[in-house]
């Protein structure tokens, strides 16, 4: 059974659902806001995060990559994640001046019919009001340059991507690229999480029929440089003592996060290992309020759609640096649980592959879960 406040396949949150799970969801969200989890401030930003979560159908970790929290309750959708969806479902883009002069951002953008070449320019900005003392906009406007140009263009020729969400300065924030610490982006007070952007880069690499294929690189960690807070380590070991989690699995997961102990644990590090605890107790509370059968039933298979997202996902990443090594990590791990191809995972499982594949962090939360596996067709 899947851990955890998500949907996965086809599944959608229902009314019932949601009734249901209010105690957890609100018990979730208290928990993200007490371990500053995300810069979450209080409990109704922490439940809007659950919420959110539950809807997309994604583990709560890979919230940090897609969205920003504006104001502590609205959504808007990272420019850099909106870019790489939109490479993801076959869009295809060319930087033709990256905005480094601090004047003009142009893009060559195609998908579908489309094939267009947009430019945003500085002079915009001043226009539209974006450009406010000690602000992402002064301290790296080549930066903002590209974010705006890339949110125009991808809005221009391919909306679904956006699918109703608003950017950071319809919402009335103010991103600094500079700061990558929050992800929660104050109205009235800049600094948040950077936009930044997404290489095109051809993918060439072959896999057939869901296997992953073999190479040798170095993952590098990418984890800021600060250390776990007092406070996370406070959240951190309540929950292991809560959740029964034994010393050495304590210890596994600080070196899974590049760390040798408690002590050399960075801050980012210590967010990822909450989010997967509080992901663990949530779905222990979301069993406690339903009444499972006598025998479990067997897990479902991965869909073909999933199958098809993790072999798109696994070329993408064979091309990034150190990737190559990543896809070989991944492998080793499924076959460490006899499993060879990526229709032999559960339909969870995949889709706990697909969030950790997509969040550029070499899939370590997929790396540390036990896999259930399929039900084996007779």
């Amino acid at each position: 059974m899947a851990t955890g406040l998500t949907t996965t396949g086809e599944q959608s949150l229902s009314v019932r659902n949601a009734t249901e799970l209010i105690p957890a969801i609100k018990e979730y969200g208290a928990m993200i806001a007490k371990g500053g989890l995300f810069g979450c401030k209080n409990p109704e930003a922490g439940q809007t995060l659950v919420l959110m979560a539950m809807s997309e159908g994604i583990p709560i970790t890979e919230m940090r990559r897609r969205y920003h929290i504006i104001g502590g309750s609205d959504l808007s959708m990272r420019a850099d994640y909106m870019l790489a969806e939109f490479r993801r479902i076959g869009g295809w883009y060319q930087w033709i001046d990256q905005g480094d002069d601090g004047k003009t951002a142009t893009l060559h953008i195609k998908y579908r019919e489309n094939d267009l070449k947009v430019s945003y320019t500085i002079e915009m900005a001043k226009k539209a009001g974006l450009i406010k003392p000690k602000s992402g906009w002064e301290k790296n406007p080549g930066e903002m340059l590209r974010a705006r140009c890339q949110t125009k263009a991808v809005r221009m020729v391919c909306p679904e991507v956006l699918a109703g969400f608003a950017t950071d300065e319809e919402l009335g924030a103010d991103p600094d690229s500079d700061a990558i610490d929050s992800e929660v982006i104050d109205r009235a007070t800049p600094p948040a999480a950077t936009a930044t952007q997404v290489a095109a880069t051809p993918v060439d690499a072959q896999a057939d029929d869901g296997e992953i294929a073999d190479a040798q690189f170095e993952v590098k960690a990418d984890f800021v440089a600060g250390l776990a807070t007092g406070e996370q380590i406070k959240v951190m070991t309540a929950l292991f003592t809560e959740l029964e989690i034994s010393a050495d699995k304590q210890l596994g997961a600080f070196k899974s996060m590049g760390a040798d102990d408690l002590g050399d644990l960075t801050e980012e590090g210590a967010s990822v290992i909450i989010g997967q605890l509080l992901q663990k107790k949530a779905g222990e509370i979301a069993a406690k309020q339903t009444e499972p059968e006598a025998t479990a039933t067997p897990a479902a298979r991965a869909t073909d759609k999933q199958c098809e997202e993790l072999q798109t996902l696994i070329r993408q990443v064979a091309q990034a640096e150190g990737g190559v090594d990543v896809v070989t990590k991944v492998k080793a791990h499924m076959q460490k649980h006899g499993l060879d191809k990526f229709a032999d995972l559960s339909t969870s499982d995949a889709q706990s592959l697909i969030g950790s594949l997509q969040s550029n962090n070499g899939a370590k939360t997929f790396l540390t879960t036990s896999l259930e596996g399929a039900a084996k067709k007779d």
